[in-house]
């Protein structure tokens, strides 16, 4: 490879990482913010397990550790009914399996499905952030924990945008 490409090679790579960082998705952020999400799904699940719903009031509180931002916890049983949503309480109760993003993904079907057959994993969909009815990309974790005889997905997402 000659000098020239590899200056053009090297001012591409240069320009996608500045592009990343001044957009605050450089990757190093990018995998923490994984991280933090994986582990306050990981943390509410063991929760959810040891107090059952009782921990959906802990859950609940907006000074809590378990709403930072628009990062907030969501628990759904095996059939696709909604237990507990923080932002969106009018969905609790209700059976959204079929629910479709704006791009026809059935997210919460496949939530399920990545749950039972890894235990734990990354969904992307359309979603509003709170406070907004416009769908934007999102990630969500999700895992699957005990409560009494049931099992349930606890999740939380980030919004990469």
């Amino acid at each position: 490879m000659n000098s020239a490409m590899l200056t053009v090679r090297l001012t591409v790579a240069l320009g996608t990482v500045c592009a990343l960082v001044a957009a605050g998705c450089s990757p190093q952020a990018s995998s923490d913010r994984k991280q933090e999400i994986v582990t306050l799904v990981e943390e509410a699940a063991a929760l959810v397990s040891s107090e059952g719903d009782a921990a959906f009031a802990k859950l609940q509180d907006p000074n809590g550790k378990w709403r930072k931002g628009d990062d907030y916890v969501f628990i759904s049983n095996m059939d696709g009914t909604i237990l507990f949503h923080p932002v969106s309480p009018e969905m609790v109760g209700k059976n959204h399996l079929e629910l479709r993003d704006d791009n026809g993904k059935a997210f919460l079907r496949e939530m399920l499905e990545v749950v039972k057959k890894s235990e734990s994993g990354w969904v992307e969909y359309m979603w509003p952030k709170p406070g907004s009815t416009q769908p934007v990309r999102k990630a969500s974790y999700v895992r699957g924990a005990k409560i009494g005889s049931g099992s349930v997905i606890v999740g939380a997402g980030m919004y990469p945008e």
